[in-house]
């Protein structure tokens, strides 16, 4: 990239005095910027330059022509207008607050709080923290801060009374679980999903003049990407004569001594059948304990277990050789329907859409299964229990399913103070983050979607790429892109019939990802293909005395849980206690949950919370 693509860009003609800052990637066909050479002289080959006369030709439609991951400002001078957009899954992060009468904008927290006059009022938001820690709604861990929405866009010009709003540009539409069979082939399907999972990769690999890697773990996602990276790979070899860039190289985390959460044996047999190199990163426990803080520090997001801080460290191995430029497996699940609570989901159902020729599941068989499968599905600890009377007004109102709700939502604040833990109902944050048409519409949608569209919207771009993806590779100046999350991909397995998502067939069991399989199977191992879905996950057994118990110990202590003025000290020490002592899943994650928190408070200079705060949203 020439010395004219760092950023800001400003328009070539001056009199336009327009002015863009883009973070992440955008991916375009060469006969849009043939289309548009013919209006605009660009001064580089910088894919954000794009942005430019897309704006002068479409104004704040321009977005709308966007593809990839990005979060973006541009300042429009003649107008004094000023939009921020973020990409339609939030892969990148966009915050903003407005103190002291001025709109602060930046990529991160930390950044906004640069931008703040007074530093030493940054503050908790604890109705964020009660609801989920940011996970389910807009909210950051700071007051006055928060998230622009993915997918959302706001036009704020100079001197306006009216407040700050973001508009949805992009919205996932499902269709209604009404009845009128889908007799799409599901041969044809296959295909069409192959053909745009191949230019959802190429597209990514193309726009990379720097050796590119890819993040290899034992899942049928990642293993896709890497199948489908390594079959373009060898057709650009064969059609330049070798002289096209080299094979892409696979990076994989080991955990020692775990069998049970270590999939490297898994990706170095793929990568083995794939033909491509793979450099296997043993992340022990030392490495985590190293790397925990940073981890909070650069990634601003809690976790529920210590994924993010062993991707993290595999960031840094990356970054040390030499690697700018990854590809990973982020949303297959979220897209092809892969979890555990989408599997459960599908048996709250029949699918009323589902083909003619798939209708063989009998009522009979529907009922066998629900009792086979629904109530064994478990995700990090937590069951399937229960119906949907024990839940909130918000869940009810958004229509989710239990399932869903017990699995998929989760909250770790036994150690809250009572009068802040009755602020709990993260069902309520991610209530405020849908339009009264959007729920009206959820109410139509199989339970599946309901599940789904609940989840893209925030547990995906506010946890999973927050802090596990992004998060933790962009601590190194690791870029990672996500094939699976291309917003075309997404468009067309939005309209398939729920049982080519999650299938059934007679009594046995439903099968995730079904048509996602049949389109990856010429690119994956017999072993991958057959693998049901486990999730990425870091160990929660550790010994006391050793390097984890010894940093969580150094957190969670009472000087510190005092400093933050909302923890009830003498539970959140029980809890750290018999996380230890039990080695139980559940108490160690609200353990991890409470020493993230106590850390990002030291690292941003959080002041202590006081009641008299309590009733300030």
């Amino acid at each position: 990239m020439s010395c004219a693509g760092h950023q800001p860009l400003h328009s070539v003609d001056e009199s336009d005095d327009i002015h863009i800052v883009v973070n992440g990637e955008l991916y375009y066909e060469p006969t849009l910027r043939a289309q548009l050479e013919k209006e605009y002289s660009f001064q580089s080959t910088s894919d954000s330059e794009m942005v430019i006369p897309l704006y002068k030709r479409y104004g704040s439609g321009f977005v709308d022509y966007l593809r990839g991951e990005f979060s973006l400002v541009v300042y429009d001078g003649k107008t004094q207008t000023l939009i921020a957009a973020r990409d339609r899954f939030g892969v990148k992060p966009l915050h903003y607050g407005i103190f002291d009468g001025k709109l602060l904008i930046a990529t991160q927290c930390k950044g906004v709080v640069g931008l703040m006059d007074r530093k030493q009022d940054l503050a908790w938001d604890v109705h964020g923290l009660a609801q989920g820690g940011g996970h389910y709604g807009n909210r950051s861990l700071f007051k006055g801060i928060r998230r622009v929405p993915q997918g959302n866009m706001t036009v704020y010009r100079q001197g306006q009374a009216e407040p700050l709003e973001f508009k949805p540009y992009y919205q996932a539409k499902y269709p209604a679980n009404k009845g009128g069979h889908d007799d799409r082939s599901a041969d044809q399907l296959t295909i069409e999903a192959r053909n745009l999972l191949l230019e959802a990769v190429r597209i990514r690999l193309d726009s990379a003049d720097v050796p590119v890697g890819i993040l290899l773990s034992g899942g049928v996602d990642s293993s896709t990407v890497a199948g489908i990276a390594s079959h373009l790979a060898r057709q650009r070899l064969e059609k330049t004569g070798g002289k096209a860039p080299p094979l892409p190289t696979c990076f994989t985390i080991a955990f020692p001594n775990d069998s049970e959460l270590d999939e490297s044996s898994i990706a170095a047999r793929t990568a083995e059948h794939l033909g491509l190199p793979l450099e296997k990163v043993v992340v022990s426990e030392q490495n985590l304990a190293d790397e925990f803080e940073e981890s909070c520090w650069k990634g601003e997001a809690l976790m529920w277990d210590l994924q993010h801080v062993a991707k993290k460290a595999l960031a840094r191995h990356i970054s040390s050789r030499g690697f700018k430029v990854v590809l990973n497996g982020d949303g297959g699940d979220e897209v092809f329907g892969g979890y555990p609570f989408f599997a459960a989901d599908r048996l709250l159902e029949d699918d009323r859409q589902r083909a003619k020729h798939l209708l063989n599941a009998s009522d009979e068989d529907f009922k066998i299964l629900k009792q086979e499968y629904y109530e064994k599905a478990a995700w990090y600890g937590a069951e399937t229990v229960g119906d949907q009377r024990h839940l909130s007004k918000y869940a009810q109102a958004l229509s989710l399913p239990a399932s869903f709700c017990n699995l998929a939502v989760s909250t770790h604040d036994e150690w809250l103070k009572d009068e802040v833990r009755r602020l709990n109902d993260p069902f309520q944050a991610m209530h405020e983050s849908f339009d009264g048409k959007e729920v009206e519409e959820m109410a139509t949608y199989h339970p599946v979607r309901r599940g789904m569209l609940a989840w893209n919207r925030t547990i995906l771009p506010n946890a999973v790429i927050a802090a596990v993806s992004d998060g933790a590779e962009m601590a190194h100046g690791v870029e990672s892109r996500p094939p699976l999350l291309d917003h075309v991909l997404a468009e067309f397995a939005s309209t398939l019939p729920v049982d080519l998502l999650v299938h059934l067939d007679g009594r046995k069991a439903p099968v995730e990802k079904w048509l996602f399989r049949q389109a990856a199977a010429p690119y994956l191992t017999q072993e991958v293909y057959e693998r049901r879905k486990y999730a990425f996950a870091a160990p929660f057994k550790w010994k006391i005395g050793g390097p984890l118990h010894q940093k969580l110990c150094s957190l969670i202590n009472r000087k510190n849980l005092l400093h933050l003025g909302f923890v009830d000290c003498d539970r959140a020490e029980d809890i750290l206690r018999r996380s230890f002592d039990e080695q139980d899943q559940l108490l160690f994650r609200k353990t991890l949950w409470l020493a993230q928190i106590v850390s990002m408070g030291m690292q941003f200079g959080v002041r202590t919370w006081t009641p008299s705060e309590l009733d300030v949203v």
